[in-house]
């Protein structure tokens, strides 16, 4: 039987750390009632855009302010619950002038279009009434990310933070609450 994959996202997987692949097998077979209601405030709808290479490259590589990279999926369970937190502990650094990004990495499955995809990433970031920047990769785009970063990326949600010239100074894998994203504004900032 043929593998379905193209070459370049069996390299990807080949690659990813064994809990990137555990959230890939649990996450799959997760429910979506599992995800957690939306918060109560927020301030405007996110730009969400499907991400080319070159414009990952532009946002994330333009030093200047402070930035917050946030890895996520809408499959990914851990990542859901932990959106309302990463909006509580980041209100305060993006008032300050601090930016937040999140790269949403979900898949084109066989069958599925991009614009099936931009749909559940807006109405996943409408339900939980995100307020920041969402670049939306695919798998394939995953390496290319990774090398823009200089980071290795495991499991998701991932969060990284970056001081005003660009350097990587925070790192946290896994889920994180509120104060510990308050934390990370604050060691960047």
């Amino acid at each position: 039987m043929k593998n379905p994959l193209s070459h370049r996202s069996r390299f990807a997987l080949s690659l990813a750390s064994p809990c990137l692949l555990a959230c890939l097998l649990f996450a799959c077979g997760a429910p979506k009632e599992e995800t957690p209601p939306a918060p109560a405030a927020a301030s405007s709808k996110p730009e969400i855009r499907l991400a080319t290479l070159k414009e990952i490259r532009e946002v994330l590589g333009e030093p200047g302010a402070p930035l917050i990279v946030n890895f996520w999926a809408t499959w990914c369970i851990p990542c859901m619950q932990e959106m309302p937190d990463l909006l509580q502990g980041t209100r305060d650094f993006r008032a300050k002038g601090g930016k937040l990004i999140g790269i949403a990495l979900e898949r084109i499955a066989e069958g599925s279009t991009e614009a099936a995809v931009m749909s559940e990433v807006t109405r996943v970031a409408e339900r939980l009434k995100l307020d920041f920047p969402i670049l939306v990769c695919t798998e394939d785009d995953l390496l290319e990310v990774r090398l823009i970063l200089n980071v290795d990326l495991g499991g998701l949600p991932q969060t990284f933070g970056y001081d005003r010239k660009g350097r990587l100074l925070v790192h946290h894998e896994g889920t994180a609450t509120a104060l510990e994203f308050q934390q990370i504004a604050e060691q960047i900032f």
